[in-house]
């Protein structure tokens, strides 16, 4: 992880979709913040196809699951993270 304006996870930029900017917004968590809970995160929910990663992490007394998929930055050519979904789940 890193603070920069898109900050790094297992190497590669994180980048929020629309959606994901939204739903982060709602509960109050900034891409820095996901970034760092993403190092202690747990792999949770349904099985995903490759390159998708569906993650569990805690805040305080709220369990958060984020969606990342795998996906190619063509103005650098980068590899990045592209989170696709974030929601609070129940225990």
């Amino acid at each position: 992880m890193n603070t920069g304006l898109h900050p790094k996870w297992n190497g590669r930029m994180l980048i929020p979709s629309i959606a994901a900017d939204r739903e982060m917004a709602q509960e109050g968590l900034s891409l820095q913040e996901v970034a760092g809970r993403l190092e202690t995160a747990d792999k949770c929910g349904k099985r995903r196809k490759e390159g998708i990663l569906e993650l569990c992490f805690q805040k305080g007394n709220r369990r958060f699951k984020i969606v990342l998929a795998e996906s190619f930055r063509y103005s650098d050519g980068e590899i990045v993270f592209l989170i696709i979904h974030l929601k609070s789940v129940s225990w």
